[in-house]
């Protein structure tokens, strides 16, 4: 491994671990104050944590603490120092415990929150399990001399790190999306949530715009703030499946919001529920849609029922397994995707022929226009894909649209020039037929 790949693990693991407990968006400033808390924890190559910790954080925040001295009756237990700070509509307590135990023991933790959110944390950090994690992945390690305290490795490296990362969260916007699975005897229960950003006619997820990490619970997406901002509104679908017993609930709930909600997420927020009907409206590429898992998919299907069936059907937001033609045959589905296409030239009025001789070779669709050829269409389930490129490559169309097996997707797009568009099956099967038609005339 190079040393610059090395210095991105680690950075990664580091990430990893300050984002955790991320619950609810939070701006990139809020974060820096845990990077500011561990660049003051850093005394040479030592991790150490004391009131003098809190006392350089605020200076580096430019703010006075409201600072509490907390003593034990007991003498064999911590005294606590805990200091609370206001930054803009949100509430700091970071706690420091006192004491001769092992660091890995002591209880520091940092917690942010809304102050109108009563106790419910936007983020928490359990130095105890950061310092922990760390160890665990070689960042850390005991002191030989004295295994109470922890060392840094490297505290070169890792003080620059924190300086990047400082630097690097100044501008961006850090947005949980949750993906909760629980399993215990009979009983199951799935909550997700994915978001996208409305712009102009175009729905765009937001896992694909930033940095995501991946975690048990979660997904955590990293964004510059200006890509929100210069969004018009954030549609949130919210999906939840429970099976107990045998008894099944499940709901999938569409709200559009304000860009707030991620700019200014302590605010009261607007929303409002979103329809179908006007989902269906937008473009959403193939990669933006939302792929579930096989079981939460089969149980929302035979469970989910009205609108909410509906919305899960013909919003276009979701591919769904179920409606890929994949595990058909290749010489049968070839046919279908022939009388497909053929079909909807049909339908824009335009002479569609099945296996159009061009006298050397045959292109599997054709659409013509008062006898000219308008679109040509070769199909690639099983054959070869330069093959067919290279019969798209020596025709006189207009559009030249190639349609491939989603498993072959990035072959083709590897191996076609610019003028031949490239267009996985399942497109074909889980767009509504106006989106359809608009991709293609594109």
């Amino acid at each position: 491994m190079t040393q610059s790949n090395e210095t991105d693990s680690y950075k990664e693991v580091i990430l990893q671990e300050l984002l955790k407990r991320t619950s609810l968006p939070l701006l990139g400033e809020d974060i820096k104050v845990a990077v500011k808390m561990l660049k003051a924890s850093l005394i040479g190559n030592k991790i150490s944590f004391s009131k003098d910790t809190i006392l350089e954080v605020a200076k580096q925040l430019g703010l006075t603490p409201s600072l509490s001295e907390i003593k034990s009756p007991r003498p064999n237990l911590p005294t606590t120092y805990r200091a609370y700070f206001t930054i803009r509509d949100k509430s700091v307590t970071i706690a420091i415990e006192q004491t001769d135990i092992p660091l890995v023991h002591k209880f520091n933790s940092l917690e942010i929150r809304c102050k109108s959110a009563g106790t419910i944390n936007s983020y928490f950090l359990d130095f105890y399990d950061f310092i922990s994690n760390l160890i665990a992945k070689g960042i850390f390690v005991f002191d030989r001399d004295n295994p109470k305290e922890v060392l840094v490795k490297d505290p070169e490296r890792f003080r620059k790190i924190l300086d990047d990362l400082e630097n690097e969260f100044s501008d961006k916007l850090i947005i949980p999306e949750k993906n909760i699975f629980l399993s215990i005897l009979l009983s199951y229960q799935r909550i997700v949530n994915y978001y996208f950003l409305k712009k102009g006619d175009t729905l765009i997820r937001l896992e694909r715009i930033g940095k995501t990490l991946k975690y048990v619970d979660k997904r955590v997406v990293i964004v510059p703030q200006d890509i929100v901002r210069d969004s018009e509104l954030i549609l949130e679908v919210f999906i939840s499946a429970t099976e107990e017993s045998g008894a099944l609930w499940a709901g999938i709930t569409p709200r559009w919001y304000s860009i707030h909600i991620f700019l200014n997420p302590c605010e009261s927020i607007w929303s409002s529920m979103a329809s179908y009907e006007e989902i269906k409206k937008y473009q959403i590429s193939f990669e933006d849609k939302i792929t579930l898992d096989n079981e939460l998919e089969k149980l929302l299907l035979r469970t989910v029922k009205g609108i909410d069936k509906e919305f899960l059907l013909k919003s276009g937001l979701f591919r769904l397994s179920s409606t890929k033609p994949n595990n058909k045959q290749g010489t049968n589905l070839h046919q279908e995707v022939q009388e497909l296409l053929a079909n909807l030239g049909r339908e824009l009025e335009l002479q569609s022929i099945i296996e159009y001789n061009l006298g050397n070779t045959r292109i599997d669709v054709a659409w013509l226009d008062k006898g000219l050829l308008k679109f040509a269409f070769e199909i690639v389930i099983e054959g070869s894909i330069l093959e067919a490129l290279y019969r798209l490559q020596n025709v006189n169309a207009e559009k030249k649209i190639l349609i491939v097996k989603d498993d072959r997707l990035k072959e083709a797009e590897g191996k076609a020039h610019n003028e031949i568009k490239i267009i996985p099956l399942s497109y074909l099967y889980n767009r509504s037929k106006i989106d359809l038609i608009r991709h293609l005339l594109l």
